[in-house]
């Protein structure tokens, strides 16, 4: 059963970075490309979260986007990253091509609370 998962999760993942890669080379001058080539911006539900800080109302075409996104996370947990993010694929491949597998040394549980500082400061500057 975990084998089978890893190996969907591995298709997904490759599917997803060649949509990417698609939409990035589609992102030229003069614009052609049907679909929006900034899809993956427009799924990510922080965006939408401080595009609706800063514009002081709901960004109607991001939140449709970026609700599936929200829902399958809080279903799933980090689906987005472990999944469809191209950023987390490229990470993925890297550790595989260079071996970085293994341990790695703990922050130190102060540091885990970090990213919610970051977070909080990245609203409140909208």
């Amino acid at each position: 059963m975990y084998r089978r998962l890893r190996s969907a999760r591995r298709v997904s993942q490759l599917i997803f970075l060649a949509g990417f890669l698609l939409l990035f080379a589609l992102a030229a001058y003069p614009l052609l490309s049907p679909v929006p080539v900034e899809l993956y911006l427009r799924a990510d539900p922080l965006i939408a979260l401080s595009a609706a800080l800063s514009l002081r109302s709901l960004a109607l075409p991001l939140l449709w986007y970026a609700l599936p996104v929200t829902a399958l996370s809080l279903l799933l947990g980090r689906v987005f990253c472990g999944w469809i993010c191209p950023m987390g694929t490229s990470i993925d491949l890297l550790e595989r091509v260079f071996r970085l597998r293994g341990r790695r040394p703990s922050a130190g549980p102060h540091w885990y609370r970090l990213k919610y500082y970051l977070l909080i400061g990245l609203l409140v500057t909208m």
